[in-house]
């Protein structure tokens, strides 16, 4: 809206299938920012209404006209928390950590949370999901039903057997870039692998160390000692290699379906971030993987991001990755903003302000680092 907005003085074309709904919403938007800028005041129902004057049905629903609302609220007041990516980018991010301007940014987000859960409830699923508790690390972490990742039934008369605890989180530019969930119980393995054949998925984030003195935390991937598991009796996974390095190991393994190959799975484990623990314990190394899985996230359609619980580890990945590849492309970093994205699929990412701190200090060392 506000590149629109700001725009040259030529006429902009709207258009969408019908011309009257997200056409509407689109125009309401960009005349009510004009008007607050040029009057300082707005008012959207008389705009509307003579917008329905050069067309009948323009915004033809309530959601509509609540979400031209909500961005005209979000166009003019919202936070500015960009910064440039410049040579002055350290000196920005140094000082706003020290004088804990980030702390405030995340007081900030707390309190207008609201205009995201508003935001979602314009698009929302009203269908009636079931959540199944034995297959929740987190009684009280469930995927909302928007962004919610459903399985094919197995068998065919097995309701449950479509659930799994994850959700689908958009990368820059890049819709349904990752599907984050918990690492696997002894009860959901089975659907852990289904995931990963029935979304064609050939790279997996494992980010948090499996503790084997935990009953409910063990290794779900084939490896020397195993070499071969069978999550479900028709799907064979079996270890191929694994290359070991300072902060990751990455493990290639191949799928077999019914006996005939299916595909080829990396994983990517990132070493020694014990469960629990809100940060990684080396930027740099996180850094690395992250580049690393990068580089090669073409080779799989979706990237499977998992963590102890499903989300204090998976929402600092996912959340910097939206930042760093929006440093790579447009040069601007804003974390605030990038917080705001990922949490419309699940609303725990980014649990706190150390979390949020950390965001900083990575984008900086990243620049540091690519500069």
């Amino acid at each position: 809206m506000q590149e629109l907005t700001a725009s040259t003085d030529s006429p902009i074309v709207v258009h969408c299938s019908g011309g009257v709904g997200r056409t509407g919403i689109i125009l309401l938007c960009v005349i009510s920012v004009t008007m607050a800028q040029e009057k300082g005041v707005v008012d959207m129902a008389y705009t509307l209404n003579k917008l329905r004057e050069k067309r009948p049905n323009m915004v033809d629903n309530y959601e509509q006209y609540k979400l031209a609302h909500l961005v005209v609220l979000d166009c003019l007041n919202t936070l500015s928390t960009e910064i440039k990516c410049d040579d002055r980018f350290k000196h920005f991010v140094n000082r706003l950590l020290q004088n804990k301007e980030d702390k405030l940014e995340f007081i900030y987000l707390k309190e207008n949370q609201w205009r995201d859960e508003a935001m979602k409830s314009v698009a929302s699923d009203t269908r009636n999901y079931t959540n199944y508790p034995e297959k929740n690390r987190i009684q009280s972490l469930v995927p909302g039903n928007q962004e919610r990742v459903c399985l094919s039934k197995l068998p065919n008369q097995d309701e449950s057997s479509t659930y799994i605890n994850a959700v689908w989180v958009h990368g820059y530019r890049s819709p349904e870039k990752f599907i984050v969930t918990q690492q696997p119980l002894p009860n959901t393995l089975s659907e852990f692998w289904r995931l990963i054949v029935e979304k064609d998925i050939r790279v997996v984030v494992s980010l948090n160390k499996i503790n084997l003195l935990n009953e409910d935390s063990w290794i779900f991937w084939p490896n020397e000692d195993q070499p071969q598991i069978n999550p479900v009796d028709f799907l064979s996974v079996i270890f191929e290699k694994v290359v070991q390095s300072t902060y990751f190991d990455v493990y290639s393994v191949k799928i077999l379906e019914n006996g005939k190959k299916k595909l080829h799975v990396k994983i990517y484990s990132f070493k020694h971030w014990e469960s629990g623990i809100h940060i990684p314990p080396s930027c740099e190394g996180f850094l690395s993987l992250l580049d690393t899985v990068e580089s090669i996230s073409h080779e799989s359609r979706h990237i499977l991001v998992t963590c102890w619980d499903g989300f204090i580890a998976s929402g600092i990945y996912v959340a910097l990755s939206y930042i760093i590849q929006r440093m790579k492309m447009e040069e601007v970093c804003d974390v605030c903003l990038s917080v705001r994205r990922i949490r419309h699929s699940r609303e725990e990412f980014i649990a706190n302000d150390v979390q949020y701190s950390f965001l900083y200090s990575a984008a900086l060392c990243w620049m540091e680092k690519n500069t």
